[in-house]
This record gives C-alpha cells, structure tokens and sequence, in this order.
C-alpha cells in the first residue's frame, strides 16, 4: 500500500512541504528563505462588492412584497446591485395589509 505524495519543499526540494508557503521546517526557521517566499493570502469574509453595492440601474414601481418586487430584488442579488434603489415604489399603506 503506497502512501500519500506529499509535495517537495519550494526552497531545497528534498524535505516535504510541512509548514506554511509550501518550505519544509529547516528552511522555514530561516528568516532569510522564508522572507523569499511570500505569504498565500486567501481572502476572508465577505467580498467588498458585497459591503457597498452599486445602485441598481433603475428604480422599480412594484409594490413592496408582491411577486414583481421579490423578482426584482432576485435579479439585483444576481446582478450584484443594491437590493433597494432611494426611488423605488412607495412602501405598501399599512391599513391594506392583512
């Protein structure tokens, strides 16, 4: 039964790669071989598009909670826009709803 392959350390390419950078630990504890190597950043959280979307194109006149509206603000979610556009159709009167 054959083991996994692990990968060869990215500096010496003899060691396997067991620390961070993809360097095994002899060259990992050398500052000077591990400043050459930089850090792989990955992101975390949420994308900036998310935190502050752009306005959607248009406003929409679809009453709020009716079908219309709820398909509207599926399209802007796909789009990446803001869900609400300032002169989107007014909220609906309370004394309508049931």
């Amino acid at each position: 039964m054959q083991g996994k392959v692990r990968a060869l350390c990215q500096h010496c390419h003899k060691c396997p790669a067991g620390r961070p950078r993809g360097l095994c630990w002899g060259c990992y504890r050398n500052l000077e071989i591990r400043n050459r190597y930089p850090r792989r950043f990955v992101p975390k959280g949420i994308p900036d598009r998310f935190c502050n979307p752009p306005l959607p194109p248009y406003p929409t006149r679809a009453p709020a909670g009716s079908r219309e509206k709820l398909a509207v603000l599926c399209i802007r979610a796909m789009l990446g826009y803001n869900l609400w556009h300032p002169d989107d159709g007014p909220p609906p009167d309370p004394s309508e709803l049931p």
